[in-house]
């Protein structure tokens, strides 16, 4: 199954994309960080560190750094100021920047490129997905699932 990957990554959305890396028949073309339970620089570095922590190679993308309309709102609150509150060790940061390029474009590229055959996964605010179908209105139709 070919899989696009959105997310504003914490615990939960690691241990998802955990799971995507680990199933044998799922090819992930990409993955778009959005802004969500923290802000864009901070759910961006917690994806990058991720990727780098299991030595991943898919192809990570900033997306969009804030909601269409509203304020943006976090759980920073709840989930502490890096979106992954722990009593434990805390994920080494890295300096790997993304991968070159706007989360939402790659997005778009990615489902062209592969029509009828991508599922999107989004599991955090739906902005980066809003906002491709804004700009690709023939986009969902060329999604296998969302």
């Amino acid at each position: 199954m070919d899989l696009w990957f959105d997310t504003d990554p914490g615990f939960d959305d690691w241990m998802a994309w955990a799971l995507i890396e680990a199933e044998p028949s799922f090819t992930l073309h990409g993955v778009s960080v959005v802004a969500g339970n923290a802000p864009l620089s901070v759910t961006l570095p917690n994806a990058l560190a991720i990727k780098a922590f299991h030595g991943w190679t898919t192809p990570v993308y900033a997306g969009c750094d804030r909601p269409l309309s509203q304020p943006q709102v976090t759980a920073q609150d709840i989930l502490g100021a890096q979106g992954m509150e722990t009593t434990g060790p805390v994920l080494p940061m890295v300096s790997t920047p993304p991968t070159p390029g706007h989360g939402v474009q790659a997005l778009i590229d990615a489902v062209r490129a592969h029509p009828g055959r991508i599922t999107l996964l989004a599991v955090g605010p739906l902005t980066n997905v809003a906002t491709a179908f804004e700009l690709a209105p023939e986009l969902p139709g060329l999604l296998q699932q969302l």
